[in-house]
């Protein structure tokens, strides 16, 4: 009695594994659910009259015994008879049904393997196992024999490779491999109950792969290039054929493809930039708290990745987003156990920002499980452990747009929280002038807000104002998988775009500074603090050519809501001023250069605070004089450079017209200027200077005693 088997070789997925220098390129292991993996396929080749398909079983019960399995895997395909179901007399097809695959490339040789196994009783019960590959059309390709009636198989599993040279078959999208059975003669009996051909681990592998190849700890390098892949290989292929492959600094591929026996992991000063990406579910992207791992993509990715991405630990909050994104929320909740909840409830420390009613959204695990974390969305959370959170999803490569709004009559909804979405750093700058000036984002911000809010949990008012003035510079940088808040005019809807220009190579945390200087870019930052307690600063940038004294959209911008209740130190626009409480502001460097500039401070306080306004950070040189004038003080005037200005509130602070900053360069005096300090009288005595003259610009006297030493620095203002 003859029966025909039918499995059907047309895969889908381009997966990962080496033989020898071979190149796997589709396999199945039985590892997911029949339903899932595979269908019946009835129609053609026709063979024969009655189609079934074959077992798809975890387990086949012998007796009392249960019957291994193949290749490791806890599933397998088996043809198994019991229950008194002996070989039927009649000849049938089974046979397996998989979508179509594509070959990587047509001219080069490639080989079918398989696992096999056949257990019984006694040679008595082993039939004629032949088989025929076929192609799409089938065409037969090549023929063979796994076993023979009345010899005993092979103790334990064997492995069957097929080889078909490129001269000697035509195919470009599926195989059939057909199984012939032929039973042997005599009686039928209940001992066919015990006999199980089982299937495992299908393969198909392109010969030869040209680039690099890793196994196990050890690199196999292309001639002319570097022992194992860095940042100079970008034209090159890489492999990982066996073992689990360490990122630990920048790498530069065409391509790269993991083994689905295989493993990669970047870590969390790694960076990888790749061309075409396949990952089996095998790539893991590392992140602590200082550094994130990094992964870009210009071409496709075939396959999910993880990113464990670093979340600060309660009671400070933490604003993220998905770096790769599709996961279910109860998936997501399942993998990290180290997501604060409530005891004995479903409810996570874990949502978005709801902009209807201003609070945040607590997700739990029965209503929110099937909510997927979609790209660009934020999310404020914590963890238990200071430790990371598991993301698992798709690797996004292509633009990705938020939508945004803000509903007049719903103060709260300006506010919206977004986040990177991309497993990369992204440029600040980038990000920030796309989304104020091009096609889409113009006019979508708020013009005194045209940046973003990051959350640091190590400031007392906890946000950071970023725009063009303090990110300009390739090393201004957003972590992956960082989220923040974006101010949105009033009763507007709109996108935010992140896109994959945006995307760039970095090392550091959530938010990272950068000092590349851009048209002629001085900075001065102020602290405000008390007790060693910083409280707040103010940050001022000046440029050449491109900034006012006035407004000037993403160039300048207000602080986070009005904090009328913290401490707060701000600046008013020296121009067109309409109440705006600066964060950040920028001015030409020729209001420096010329006459100097005077900008108006504020600040918010309580009464009976002891304060210290100072410099925290300047780019200035030591021609350029920074004074504070507080004009409740005796001694109004201090020079910032070289002291800290102490003093203690009697009152609430919650305004400007107390403080004032006076920036201008010292220059070397001129033959006109010597000709106007001539014109000027001096009078001393009492312990007193008095100066009679006019001054055409604001000037600075300094006053030293016999012995060189200086005393005091004094501003003249101009006469106007």
């Amino acid at each position: 009695m003859k029966k025909i088997y039918y499995l059907i070789l047309l895969f889908l997925t381009i997966s990962t594994v080496s033989y020898g220098q071979n190149l796997e390129i589709a396999s199945q292991s039985f590892n997911s659910s029949a339903a899932d993996t595979w269908g019946i396929f009835y129609n053609s080749p026709s063979f024969g009259s009655n189609p079934y398909i074959f077992d798809y079983v975890s387990s086949i019960t012998n007796g009392t015994d249960i019957i291994g399995t193949v290749g490791g895997s806890d599933n397998f395909l088996g043809v198994k008879y019991g229950n008194n179901v002996f070989p039927p007399i009649d000849e049938r097809e089974y046979s397996l049904y998989f979508d179509t695959f594509t070959l990587n490339d047509a001219s080069k040789d490639h080989l079918i393997e398989f696992d096999y196994e056949y257990i019984a009783s006694s040679s008595t019960y082993v039939p004629d196992v032949t088989y025929t590959i076929y192609n799409e059309s089938y065409t037969p390709l090549v023929s063979g024999t796994l076993l023979t009636t009345g010899t005993s198989p092979a103790t334990g599993i064997a492995t069957e490779s097929i080889s078909l040279p490129k001269d000697t078959y035509t195919y470009s999208s599926g195989l059939t491999m057909v199984l012939f059975i032929s039973y042997p003669t005599g009686t039928i009996d209940a001992e066919w109950e015990n006999t199980l051909l089982k299937f495992d681990d299908f393969k198909i592998y392109e010969n030869g792969f040209d680039g690099y190849v890793y196994n196990s700890g050890v690199w196999t390098a292309p001639t002319g290039y570097p022992a194992a892949p860095d940042a100079t290989t970008g034209s090159i292929d890489a492999l990982i054929a066996s073992g689990t492959y360490t990122i630990s600094s920048e790498v530069d591929l065409s391509s790269l493809i993991i083994n689905s026996d295989s493993y990669a992991i970047i870590e969390a000063t790694g960076s990888l930039n790749v061309t075409e990406l396949t990952t089996n579910d095998n790539l893991t992207i590392n992140s602590n708290s200082s550094q994130f791992g990094s992964l870009i993509v210009d071409g496709s990715v075939t396959g999910s990745t993880t990113y464990n991405k670093h979340v600060n630990s309660q009671p400070d909050n933490d604003f993220i987003s998905a770096p790769v994104t599709g996961q279910t929320f109860g998936s997501f909740a399942s993998a990290n156990s180290n997501i604060p909840s409530t005891t004995g409830s479903n409810i996570k420390f874990f949502g978005p920002w709801d902009r209807t009613t201003g609070s945040y959204v607590t997700w739990t695990t029965t209503g929110n499980s099937n909510r997927t974390l979609d790209p660009g969305i934020g999310y404020r959370t914590g963890s238990t452990d200071n430790g990371t959170f598991s993301f698992t999803g798709t690797v996004n490569t292509s633009s990705v747009s938020v939508d945004v709004y803000h509903k007049g009559d719903t103060p709260a909804s300006q506010w919206n929280l977004i986040g990177n979405p991309y497993p990369s750093y992204v440029s600040l700058y980038d990000f920030i002038d796309y989304n104020n000036f091009s096609a889409n984002g113009a006019d979508i911000l708020q013009v005194s807000r045209g940046g973003l809010y990051g959350y640091n949990a190590a400031l007392v008012d906890y946000w950071t104002v970023y725009n063009l003035a303090n990110t300009i510079g390739d090393s201004n940088i957003m972590a992956p998988g960082q989220a923040f808040y974006i101010a949105v005019d009033n009763d507007l809807t709109g996108v935010m775009t992140f896109n994959p220009d945006m995307r760039i190579n970095g090392s550091g945390d959530d938010f990272i500074p950068g000092r590349i200087n851009t048209y002629n870019k001085r900075e001065l930052i102020l602290s405000l603090s008390s007790d060693d307690v910083m409280y707040h600063t103010n940050e001022l940038y000046f440029f050449d050519d491109i900034v006012t004294l006035g407004l000037d959209n993403g160039w300048d911008t207000a602080i986070y809501g009005n904090n009328d209740s913290g401490y707060t130190l701000y600046s008013q626009l020296v121009e067109s001023n309409s109440s705006y409480k600066m964060a950040i502001q920028s001015l030409p460097n020729s209001s420096i250069t010329e006459e100097g500039v005077t900008i108006a401070l504020g600040l918010i306080a309580s009464a009976n605070k002891q304060l210290t306004l100072d410099i925290k950070e300047t780019t200035f040189g030591e021609n350029v004089e920074v004074y504070l004038e507080d004009i409740e003080s005796e001694d109004s005037w201090t020079l910032l450079n070289d002291q800290a200005y102490t003093f203690t509130t009697t009152e609430k602070l919650n305004g400007t017209g107390r403080f004032y900053l006076h920036i201008s360069e010292n220059k070397t005096l001129s033959i006109d200027d010597e000709n106007a300090i001539e014109s000027l009288k001096f009078y001393t005595g009492n312990k007193t200077i008095k100066i009679k003259g006019s001054l055409e610009a604001n000037t600075t006297l300094t006053v030293y005693d016999i012995q060189g030493r200086k005393i005091n620095n004094i501003a003249l203002k101009k006469c106007d």
